[in-house]
């Protein structure tokens, strides 16, 4: 069953549990009922509480406007954004280790070394760092 956000939207248009009913033809116990979440509101009345109150039928369902539901999305979106970043960085990546890694194995065990002492190196001169800011 579902609380539905009835109570909270009802009280906040200034109706009382009686004036719903009467609106919808069915009985004060069966709004309780709808605010308590101990009876699911059916199509048909749903509607009409959406009419009644001037609100999407979603909200009385979840009590998330469209404006909600806008942020929930672009929430998702900026998230989804971060992911392919974060995946493209790591393709580029893989992309520079292939090919250093076969120049790595041509190399001994000391050349080996050495090559990641230049790569250090390279890393403490600003000329080659990449640009920290966001």
């Amino acid at each position: 069953m579902n609380n539905y956000h009835l109570k909270e939207l009802r009280k906040k248009r200034g109706y009382t549990q009686q004036q719903v009913a009467d609106e919808l033809g069915v009985t004060k116990a069966t709004i309780s009922k709808y605010e308590n979440g101990l009876r699911d509101i059916n199509r048909t009345n749903i509607e009409k509480l959406s009419k009644l109150f001037k609100v999407d039928p979603i909200y009385i369902l979840t009590g998330k406007s469209d404006t909600d539901w806008e942020n929930i999305f672009e929430e998702d979106r900026q998230e989804s954004e971060k992911q392919d970043r974060e995946y493209w960085k790591t393709i580029l990546f893989t992309g520079a280790i292939s090919q250093v890694a076969p120049l790595l194995d041509q190399l001994n065990d000391e050349g080996q070394q050495k090559a990641i002492e230049r790569v250090q190196e390279l890393t403490e001169i600003p000329r080659y760092q990449k640009d920290k800011t966001p």
